[in-house]
């Protein structure tokens, strides 16, 4: 595939150690998975932590639930005085540090390290002490994953910044590991985590289906209870994704597909032979919708009370890019924008929370861009627009009924159609701007899309989740 080939610059010494720096020069391709809870974790987790309390327990717990091999540091064994952990923890394999970083053929595939007990700017050693000596022993694609405790909820201000401080090392320790091993770590602070179900959340951070996702931060709230594993856990659930005859819709929906749910397409009836073409693959019904239209919301409602169905996950695709300064733009150019990538996702949503066309556990995910995040010259619009749905859904995740969560995917550069047209350097360059250097896949962001709708993702609301590879542009 042409975004994994490394880019080709004449005078290979200087140029090749100028983009090493920068962290330029593609890595290997990230091996990548589709995401599903249900079969588990095969891959030995090393689990490390500096206290046997309520979050290390539900680690252990989770990881147990999804059948992962647990390796545990032999330093640490006075931690669980003998014992790993409770009785339902029984796989387990004692593991030296230091003879992992000696022994050639070794190599350290997941690592989870819970550090929501680190309190003092001098408990940061921790984090030295478990990955020095293993940070040369990641394997090709490991996946990293640290815990922690939201910096707001903390009793003192040094234990704010203590925890703070993880978010500084991930991103670092992230840049580190993705050239050289097509690695990720990510952080997860926990709310109220003796509530948290953590299963949905290991499964995508430390598989290939996170493949792209680097260097990012979320919040895990608690939540009303644990959720059966399920072969297909969106059985029986309907999906509606708008844009689904676009190339992230077309993905989105076949990820949601293979968990179970079913699909309806909605898109303008100028694209209605394909949108039927996309929802016949995924046994799916297409709606012909121009959604910027004001009473599209309530033609939508109308068809979805005579055909007497419920929206179990509603996902808002599409974008409209037109590169303008400011000075040049048009009040038809500033409008057009911010209608699709905001007014549009409101109304909608809006209509159907006022009509109660959304499920009890329904899932709202809406796709942002990256100027939204970070601002990019000549799309002032594009920008206020996506930071504005940005804070929409984290403002309306605090007003929902309970068991409705609402979240923001945010994709970097993902191959498609449309970036083939792109100029080649253009093309180039924006495939080399992240921490794995190259773009990601379609399937990136169905992945994420069918992480945040799993019914055991209830405890991730309000956030947005970057799938970008850890683009330069934001944080």
């Amino acid at each position: 595939m042409s975004s994994l080939l490394p880019l080709q610059l004449s005078g290979a010494g200087w140029s090749q150690k100028l983009l090493s720096y920068f962290s330029l020069v593609p890595a290997q391709a990230p091996r990548r998975t589709h995401y599903r809870l249900a079969g588990g974790l095969k891959t030995p987790v090393l689990v490390a932590g500096t206290r046997n309390g309520a979050v290390l327990q539900h680690i252990l717990h989770a990881l147990t639930t999804l059948g992962a091999p647990i390796c545990l540091p032999e330093s640490s064994h006075s931690l669980f005085k003998g014992k790993a952990s409770s009785e339902s923890v029984t796989q387990v394999k004692w593991v030296r540090l230091d003879k992992i970083r000696s022994t050639p053929r070794e190599q350290v595939q997941a690592i989870v390290f819970d550090s929501s007990e680190l309190g003092r700017p001098e408990d940061l050693i921790a984090l030295y002490q478990l990955f020095h000596p293993i940070i040369e022993k990641l394997a090709p694609g490991a996946k990293i994953l640290v815990m922690g405790k939201p910096p707001l909820e903390c009793r003192s201000p040094e234990a704010a910044a203590t925890q703070e401080g993880l978010q500084g090392f991930v991103r670092s320790l992230a840049k580190e590991i993705g050239p050289r091993h097509a690695a990720t770590a990510n952080l997860i602070y926990l709310h109220r985590p003796s509530a948290c179900d953590l299963t949905s959340t290991l499964a995508f951070f430390l598989t290939g289906s996170s493949a792209y996702v680097s260097g990012q931060t979320l919040t895990l709230q608690g939540q009303q209870g644990a959720i059966r594993v399920a072969n297909s856990p969106l059985a029986g659930k309907t999906a509606l994704i708008t844009g689904a005859s676009q190339g992230l819709g077309i993905a989105i929906a076949e990820s949601l597909h293979a968990q179970g749910a079913k699909i309806i397409g909605i898109d303008p009836e100028s694209n209605r032979a394909r949108l039927k073409s996309v929802m016949r693959s995924v046994r799916g019904r297409s709606l012909s919708l121009d959604l910027t239209v004001p009473s599209s919301a309530g033609q939508l409602k109308e068809y979805l009370d005579k055909e007497e169905t419920l929206l179990d996950i509603v996902v808002h695709t599409g974008a409209l890019t037109t590169d303008t300064p400011l000075g040049k733009l048009t009040p038809t150019q500033w409008s057009q924008v911010v209608d699709t990538h905001l007014g549009r996702v409101t109304r909608l949503t809006g209509e159907l929370l006022e009509a109660d066309l959304i499920a009890s556990q329904g899932r709202i995910i809406a796709l942002g861009t990256l100027p939204g995040l970070a601002g990019q010259f000549g799309q002032t619009h594009h920008a206020a627009a996506t930071a504005g749905l940005s804070g929409y859904i984290r403002h309306l995740s605090h007003h929902l009924p309970a068991g409705i969560t609402a979240n923001v995917v945010v994709p970097g550069f993902i191959e498609s159609e449309w970036t083939q047209t792109l100029p080649f350097t253009s093309r180039e360059l924006a495939r080399r701007l992240n921490s794995l250097g190259q773009g990601g896949l379609p399937v990136d962001i169905g992945n994420a899309v069918a992480y945040l709708s799993h019914p055991a993702s209830e405890g991730v609301t309000g956030q947005t989740l970057r799938v970008c590879g850890q683009n330069l542009l934001g944080r």
